[in-house]
């Protein structure tokens, strides 16, 4: 029986590593999956079998090996998770089955697994996977050209990664919504996405990520007619790509290089990466390029006079595109994608064509635990709302202060705790990982920690309570045995009128400062309250000298992060920080009411993405 556990054990770890190293060491990755399967099959493991067989193809996937033969494999691996407790197992394989028909040119069928594989994401409250399937979902949509839904599902998925901080899968959301802003013609959006994303992935040292930015902007300026960036991008991706032999980035770099030789008329440059481009085309059968390459072909045949050669291409363009971007096709592929968004929604049409009282009642049924579910919420709210001190709590410590407070849901993962404690004043705004109810457990948690050890334990210094902080919400969820990374983002400042000074310490939220009209940003720890991706550091503690005029501003993300109802981009912080140098000398209800408006007509019909708060103080 030991043996037994310790060769599971084995065979765990190994796909462990195999899942870890995926994308950046696909063939480590693969080596240790195939060490798993060896290990599985010579004792009879069926599932852990499975497992280490799905992680194989995993990696072919991610290194562009497309063949039917892989998509054989995969769907008898899916076919065996189907019949077993559903698990993320299964969530992964229906999510790369769809990946890989996406590839392969059969969207009807990507479609069908990345539905099963958001319902079933969502039902086992599995968010990175969630992500994931919403990304690929994102994609289908693309290819209908839908970009405002495309736009909204990798938003979705940017959202969950975020929270999670999941560093490369965020970049790889940020640069797909470039990607979307600059197929639907906002290129100045995308511009400014892309370099952002340049600029995220140059940090947080993700140089594979680099290649396909590159390859991005030079997209986007090639369609902004500017040859000279669009060949200093293809030729850094390429030079990036030069260590990791990616043929999926040097097909569109040689893509995108042959295509712009060909508008300057450089007709023979452009043959060689034309041709170029359709044998890696071919070899990991992207049929998708294919045909667009042939058409491009065709136009440099025609211009180099070889009318054969020009009429060959030709006929394959459309013979291809035929077969892969139909009319008809297409129209299936946006009934289904209707269908899946009806379904998900409501079943009121199969209630009214059926016609079945029983159904009805059911309905009902539903509607009434529906209601009972809200009511238990709105009741949850109103104790939520008891544990937050009153806002007037502070009236009578500083000379004017606000607090806009707009939860995304009923309960609320943004909190805000205010208090005055053996003559200081504490001042915090936290944004908790999710929202609605998982949201409002943590802020709870937060709240009482925080009256813990403020209150009760008389810790004064914003460092050590962030500190302490930390220490119990990794405690109280067991962060060091299960691996969670759920926690918050905070701003904490603590003030001595009698010193004339205010400390300040945050977990990634800042401080914003106003003095003599000059905006200045005091910048928390890159580090959330809660288990860290790397080693625990202390928190930093800022001491500041207040002066009687100074204006204070704490904020969660929710404000900058919302997506405008005419151009969907957010908000951002620079606007907030604009706002705030205008309006700092107004009084504290006025500002309230100005920075309520503007994000409520910034945000249109949109809805709200996240939790909002915002605290602005002055100290007399």
């Amino acid at each position: 029986m030991q043996n037994t556990e310790v060769i599971l054990k084995e065979i765990n770890d190994l796909n462990t590593k195999a899942w870890i190293n995926r994308f950046e060491l696909p063939e480590l990755s693969r080596q240790f999956a195939e060490q798993a399967l060896k290990i599985s099959t010579e004792n009879n493991f069926i599932q852990e079998t499975k497992i280490s067989s799905l992680n194989i193809i995993i990696t072919k996937i991610i290194q562009s090996e497309y063949t039917q033969s892989t998509l054989k494999e995969l769907l008898k691996i899916v076919d065996f998770f189907e019949n077993i407790t559903p698990n993320q197992n299964y969530v992964n394989a229906l999510k790369y089955t769809s990946e890989l028909y996406e590839k392969l040119g059969d969207f009807e069928k990507a479609l069908k697994f990345c539905e099963k594989a958001i319902q079933l994401a969502s039902k086992l409250n599995l968010m990175q996977p969630l992500a994931d399937a919403f990304s690929l979902y994102s994609d289908l949509y693309s290819r209908l050209s839908d970009w405002q839904t495309a736009l909204s599902y990798q938003q979705k998925a940017f959202k969950i990664r975020k929270k999670l901080k999941d560093n490369k899968a965020t970049a790889s959301s940020m640069n797909l919504i470039a990607r979307i802003y600059s197929f639907s013609g906002n290129y100045k959006s995308a511009l400014e996405k892309y370099n952002e994303t340049l600029d995220y992935r140059t940090k947080i040292n993700d140089i594979e990520g680099l290649m396909w930015t590159h390859i991005g902007l030079a997209s986007t300026f090639h369609k902004l007619n500017n040859p000279t960036k669009t060949e200093y991008h293809y030729s850094k991706s390429l030079k990036i790509n030069e260590h990791f032999k990616d043929k999926r980035a040097t097909l569109y770099c040689y893509f995108g290089i042959g295509k712009m030789k060909l508008e300057k008329n450089n007709k023979k440059n452009a043959e060689i990466y034309l041709l170029k481009a359709l044998n890696l085309a071919k070899q990991i059968n992207n049929k998708l390029l294919v045909f667009d390459i042939y058409e491009a072909l065709s136009e440099t045949y025609e211009k180099l006079n070889l009318y054969d050669k020009s009429l060959k291409y030709y006929k394959l363009y459309h013979k291809t595109k035929e077969s892969v971007v139909n009319t008809d096709l297409q129209n299936k592929l946006k009934n289904q994608l209707i269908n899946f968004e009806v379904e998900r929604s409501k079943r009121e049409a199969e209630i009214s064509h059926l016609k079945n009282v029983k159904l009805k009642n059911v309905l009902a049924t539903v509607e009434e635990k529906n209601l009972q579910i809200t009511d238990s919420i709105k009741y949850a709210q109103k104790i939520q709302f008891a544990l937050i001190n009153p806002m007037n709590i502070l009236k009578n410590h500083l000379k004017d202060y606000f607090v806009l407070f707009m939860p995304r849901d009923i309960v609320s993962g943004d909190f805000y705790w205010l208090n005055v404690v053996n003559n200081l004043i504490f001042i915090v705004a936290a944004d908790c990982t999710g929202h609605g109810v998982p949201g409002a457990f943590m802020s709870i948690l937060g709240i009482s920690f925080l009256n813990d050890i403020i209150v009760t334990q008389n810790f004064t210094e914003t460092d050590k309570i962030l500190n302490l902080l930390r220490d119990k919400v990794k405690l109280a969820l067991r962060q060091d045995d299960t691996n969670t990374h759920d926690g918050m983002d905070i701003s904490l400042c603590v003030i001595d009128k009698n010193k004339k000074t205010l400390q300040y310490s945050g977990a990634y939220n800042p401080l914003i400062m106003i003095r003599n009209s000059e905006l200045s940003v005091i910048k928390g720890d890159r580090m959330p309250v809660g288990k860290y991706i790397i080693d625990d550091k202390p928190f930093t503690k800022n001491n500041i000298e207040y002066l009687p005029n100074d204006q204070f501003y704490i904020y969660s993300d929710g404000y900058t992060d919302q997506f405008s109802d005419s151009n969907f981009e957010k908000f951002k912080l620079i606007r907030l920080k604009k706002i705030f140098s205008e309006i700092h000398n107004k009084p504290s209800i006025e500002q309230k009411n100005i920075l309520k408006t503007i994000f409520v007509n910034w945000k249109g019909n949109n809805v709200q993405i996240d939790d909002v708060l915002v605290i602005g103080f002055s100290i007399s």
